[in-house]
């Protein structure tokens, strides 16, 4: 093998190891993305798990209230309607996040079966 040969093929390995390299940074930067957005969602989840909590506490607190007086049992009827349909935005969004992170989950698998260990 002439230096001259072994200079290209050495060339030719160094270009294919750049390659690689590129493809790397690529595939972790699509990972870094999917995992800042599953930070959000996670936050998301969050606030909307404390918002369910709030309600459901709001909703008990209104239900022992409801015996005091029948005006106020009206009020309370009002205010428990107006918890439950908060409380069932706050399930919705929670189901819509979770399958978006279900679909961001997948795609991180997806993107992680490309590494072989």
């Amino acid at each position: 093998m002439t230096a001259q040969t072994t200079i290209q093929a050495n060339k030719e390995v160094i270009n294919s190891q750049t390659d690689a390299v590129k493809k790397s940074l690529e595939t972790f930067s699509s990972i870094n993305g999917s995992v800042a957005e599953m930070a959000k969602i996670t936050q998301t989840l969050s606030t909307s798990l404390a918002r369910v909590m709030e309600s459901r506490s709001a909703f008990i607190e209104t239900i022992e209230g409801v015996s005091a007086t029948s005006e106020e049992t009206a009020a309370s009827v009002d205010d428990v309607t107006n918890m439950t349909d908060r409380q069932n935005d706050a399930i919705a969004d929670i189901n819509k996040l979770a399958e978006h992170l279900n679909v961001l989950s997948e795609t991180l698998n997806t993107t992680l079966d490309k590494f072989t260990i």
